[in-house]
């Protein structure tokens, strides 16, 4: 059982490697449906068991973090098969949470008045937002990574030589 405990936790979190496109997908999608059905059982499951709704707001919490984790560690290995810096994920994700965080303020503020000035720049940062979302789920999600051993680990759909020395990972 810990092997297979093991097996699981690197392919959903580790951040270290490349992972090809393929891959990438198919365990985005198992980590979506399972994360649908943790969803399910957060929101159905526990209050009938009787607990308050603070405790289904932790256990929101803790699986939108297995999530994020999850996700983040699939996008950085892709960012890694495209020998870009798994860090530049993090700049992109600050970006996004930053506009939710300004969208949220902006109806706080504003009472969904959608003609406010802050509603009409939430307005632009989200289709910014979304335009960078497409820019990396494109340049990241739909493109082939780099051919033959990169600073990240060999190619992961085989081939190439082995990596120099002066940028192996160890």
């Amino acid at each position: 059982m810990n092997d297979w405990v093991r097996r699981i936790a690197e392919a959903f979190f580790s951040f270290r490697g490349r992972l090809s496109r393929k891959r990438f997908w198919l365990r985005m999608l198992v980590l979506y449906g399972v994360m649908q059905v943790l969803a399910g059982a957060v929101a159905y499951g526990v209050p009938a068991l009787g607990f308050s709704a603070q405790v289904t707001l932790y256990a929101s919490l803790a699986m939108t973090l297995l999530f994020w984790l999850g996700s983040a560690s699939l996008w950085v290995r892709r960012f890694h098969d495209r020998n870009v810096s798994g860090w530049w994920y993090a700049v992109f994700f600050a970006f996004i949470l930053g506009v939710f965080c300004w969208l949220v303020y902006a109806v706080a503020v504003s009472g969904g008045n959608a003609d406010s000035p802050d509603m009409v720049l939430a307005k632009y940062l989200v289709v910014g937002a979304l335009m960078a979302w497409l820019f990396v789920a494109v340049r990241f999600g739909f493109r082939r990574g780099t051919p033959g051993p990169n600073r990240y680990g060999p190619d992961p759909l085989g081939g190439g030589a082995e990596l120099p020395e002066e940028i192996r990972i160890s």
